[in-house]
């Protein structure tokens, strides 16, 4: 059964989510590159005015002469075509032959502009500093110039758009993840809540009290499902406390209490836990045990210290029934899914948690450490005592009226 529960990045992940590269960067990347090119400029120029010895300052010389005018402008012109056209238009929908075409397009107006600075008398003939078998030289140096600009402007653009495709395709990962874990965690088994209500139902008549009580706990469990779960962390105490109410109703189908084997140990408050993080191990227990009437068929042990909990969760299984579940192809291959269960740990835990799973000589187990969160000590923290101490009894009446 599915219950909507809203869908929600996660925060404390253990890695930094990718966005997209930010405007900021992007203007600084620009900004940078401009002032190391007028930089080379003016390194540039300083070497010419030494040599030429020419009265002109070398501010004037870089801002308000001609060459700077044919040394920036062209580039600045040749860079943006590429930038802004030529790389996104063309090249980024594999159109090579509209870039290269586009490209010798921004070189030739870059040559233009660049030729548009240079004064009539220097394109005499006859004049001393270009004659006419100068021009082409001259275009071909620009041009060279420009296609430097075109090319570093082309590699910038594709790391921009790599970036934030990369970007994107790690936010798609994470919500893509982050949805199945959300589906994961809304999930209860509807042949569990099928079977407790049918217990339930039966129990109303020969004991109404317990029967109240169950019914209290169930509604308490889908409470947690629906409302506590959509927290990224809650209290470590909640979280139990969910863990032994599922295993109490779990009980009440059960002839011999002493199936399950559940201990709990170390101190469960001041400490915070993804929630539903551990029930689904649990589930799947209960799911593909056999033997159901066998004293430790299934047994969870969990331990508690200051920074971490070690949970332990094994299940006797029918190895013929499983072999013929395959063959028929109805075996459910881990419930829920080993491999979601491990993409969530990887997301809410990275390089906090260890995950092992056996399966030897009929006995499935299952061997989770994860590091915990911290939590401030509060009284809304604390699971009520009613809750934990009535679990037991509860068991406890749920065995002896099935021999009734």
């Amino acid at each position: 059964m599915l219950l909507p529960i809203p869908f929600r990045l996660r925060r404390d992940t253990g890695e930094t989510p990718l966005s997209p590269m930010p405007r900021g960067v992007v203007l600084l990347l620009h900004a940078g590159y401009w002032a190391m090119y007028l930089l080379l400029m003016a390194l540039i120029f300083a070497l010419v005015q030494a040599q030429t010895r020419s009265p002109m300052g070398l501010v004037t010389l870089l801002f308000r002469s001609r060459l700077a005018f044919q040394l920036i402008v062209p580039n600045v012109v040749a860079f943006y075509i590429a930038y802004g056209i030529l790389a996104p238009r063309f090249l980024a929908t594999r159109r090579f032959g509209a870039f290269i075409l586009g490209g010798l397009v921004a070189l030739l107006s870059a040559s233009a502009v660049s030729l548009a600075g240079v004064p009539s008398r220097i394109l005499d003939p006859s004049s001393i500093y270009i004659a006419a078998n100068r021009i082409t030289p001259f275009l071909m140096a620009t041009g060279g110039i420009a296609a430097i600009h075109v090319t570093i402007a082309t590699i910038m653009r594709g790391f921009v758009g790599w970036y934030d495709d990369f970007a994107e395709r790690d936010a798609l990962r994470r919500r893509t993840t982050e949805m199945e874990v959300a589906l994961m965690r809304a999930t209860l088994d509807p042949h569990f809540l099928f079977n407790t209500l049918n217990n339930i139902d039966t129990l109303i008549t020969r004991a109404p009290e317990t029967a109240s009580l169950y019914l209290t706990r169930l509604s308490e469990l889908l409470r947690f499902v629906l409302y506590d779960s959509r927290a990224d962390l809650v209290p470590l105490d909640t979280e139990l406390a969910f863990l032994d109410k599922y295993i109490a109703l779990q009980r009440l189908r059960l002839r011999n209490p002493d199936t399950v084997t559940y201990a709990v140990r170390g101190n469960r408050q001041g400490s915070l836990i993804a929630p539903m993080l551990l029930v689904p191990f649990v589930e799947n227990a209960f799911k593909h045990a056999s033997g159901q009437k066998a004293t430790g068929a299934i047994a969870v042990d969990i331990a508690v210290d200051n920074t971490s909990l070690r949970f332990t969760c094994a299940n006797r299984y029918d190895p013929a029934r499983r072999d013929q579940a395959v063959t028929d192809g109805t075996a459910l291959a881990g419930g829920l899914g080993n491999d979601l269960i491990r993409r969530r740990l990887e997301l809410l835990y990275a390089g906090r948690f260890t995950l092992q799973i056996d399966d030897q000589d009929a006995v499935y187990s299952v061997h989770l450490s994860v590091q915990l969160a911290s939590a401030p000590i509060s009284p809304s923290l604390h699971a009520p005592a009613a809750t934990v101490t009535n679990l037991a009894s509860l068991s406890a009446a749920a065995h002896a009226l099935s021999h009734h």
